[in-house]
């Protein structure tokens, strides 16, 4: 029996949106969940879970781990040879209080983006470590950084510029958010204030910069979790869908509230049941009403455009991250929250999407992040697996994905503590045993 290679595509695609896409539940209740975590059912993306967030009152950041955290604190500080602070002179100290200004107010992208991760993922670790400095950090003294997480942990310090970053941070936080969104308060919003302010400053959320993007939403959103994951789900389908890639986001989310050629219908199509609430909230509260007739909406075979991404650019970018994100040992992170992750480290939203796939296939075999790297690295099987499933969800060839690995591999040992991801996978063993013979 002969089966056309249409059919073939169209039989995978109806399977995946099935079996990969399905319907998970958002929390309809008045008030945001503000300390949560997923637990639960399954989301929108392939091979992607989708967790329904719990209460739970984190504290910050867990607890259980914070003896872990003075332990690298401690031996951070005796590597770089900081020394005691407490005898700096009064002309430094206005010195180093001005440079602590500027660094605040330029880096408040960051600012929002390391609190919201430490949060919810415990990445304090991951900032203090000369990796994430060289990597990411644009802060020019990396002392600050030093400050800012003993600060969001709670811990107290004699260090004069621990002290220095908790008194501006808690002094400027308000002026520093306002900066990059001008609706920020702190008392706390229903979900009816918040989907309003999101729908009124849609101006400020852009495809072109997805990590201010993310940021702006967190603060929206004001740190909740569901709301932002959902929020920027949204924003990445708003900004990769076929139909409406190349258009920037406020007019692509005025066609989709106001089903503009059903343009909204085909999107929650590929989407989960937490973007079709959320756009139902947004449009409650901003009085837009759809009429259009409830009709069933065809299969839509490959429905993010990626023909844009470089793949080998693409590839290192999430070799690091990768890297970077296993320095954490205990980090455990559910396959959804991934996306937030990858949202302040990818370039683009394709880009975004891109990885939280690739990441859902390799974390199908392993939960550990450091495992999750090396597989990545030097599981060809695993990357067989990669070509395959790529080219089925989104007819896009990575086969030039690990092209520039051996630069990545080379962070592995200038740095110690990406030493966990030096084991042996099966692959290695294999590979080995035939060199012998």
């Amino acid at each position: 029996m002969k089966v056309s290679v249409k059919s073939h595509i169209t039989i995978a695609f109806c399977f995946t949106i099935l079996v990969l896409f399905p319907r998970s539940n958002f929390v309809d209740s008045e008030q945001p969940k503000r300390r949560e975590k997923f637990v639960g059912a399954l989301g929108p993306w392939p091979n992607i879970e989708f967790r329904e967030p719990e209460d739970e009152d984190l504290q910050g950041t867990r607890r259980d781990s914070q003896e872990n955290f003075r332990a690298k604190q401690y031996k951070f500080t005796k590597e770089r040879g900081y020394s005691d602070q407490t005898s700096l002179t009064d002309e430094k100290v206005a010195l180093l209080e001005k440079e602590l200004g500027k660094n605040l107010s330029r880096e408040v992208i960051d600012l929002v983006v390391m609190e919201f991760e430490l949060i919810y993922f415990n990445s304090g670790i991951i900032f203090l470590t000369n990796f994430w400095q060289d990597l990411r950090s644009n802060f020019d003294r990396h002392e600050f950084v030093v400050g800012l997480v003993n600060f969001w942990y709670g811990e107290e310090s004699e260090e004069i510029c621990d002290q220095l970053v908790s008194f501006h941070y808690k002094r400027n936080k308000d002026s520093l958010m306002l900066q990059l969104y001008p609706g920020y308060v702190t008392h706390e919003k229903s979900v009816k204030e918040l989907t309003l302010d999101f729908s009124i400053h849609v101006d400020k959320i852009s495809c072109l910069n997805v990590k201010k993007s993310l940021a702006v939403i967190i603060l929206i959103f004001q740190k909740s979790l569901n709301y932002v994951y959902s929020a920027y789900l949204l924003f990445l389908l708003s900004c990769t869908f076929n139909e409406l890639y190349g258009t920037e986001f406020k007019e692509s989310i005025h066609n989709i509230l106001h089903n503009k050629n059903r343009v909204g219908d085909r999107l929650v199509s590929i989407a989960n049941n937490n973007v079709a609430i959320l756009l139902k909230k947004i449009r409650k509260v901003s009085g837009i009403h759809t009429a259009s007739p409830k009709m069933r909406v065809e299969s839509i075979i490959y429905p993010i455009y990626m023909k844009n991404i470089d793949i080998q650019a693409f590839g290192l970018k999430l070799c690091l991250s990768l890297l970077e994100l296993s320095i954490q040992k205990d980090m455990e992170v559910e396959p959804n929250s991934i996306i937030l992750l990858f949202g302040s480290r990818m370039s683009t939203p394709e880009e975004v999407i891109l990885a939280t796939d690739i990441f859902k296939v390799l974390s199908s075999k392993s939960r550990s992040m450091s495992e999750i790297a090396a597989l990545f690295i030097y599981n060809q099987d695993s990357f067989t697996t990669l070509i395959s499933r790529m080219r089925l969800f989104h007819d896009i060839d990575i086969r030039g994905l690990k092209s520039n690995i051996q630069e990545c591999v080379a962070k592995i040992d200038l740095y110690e503590e990406l030493n966990g991801i030096r084991f042996r996978t099966d692959y290695q063993l294999r590979a080995f045993g035939r060199k012998k013979t």
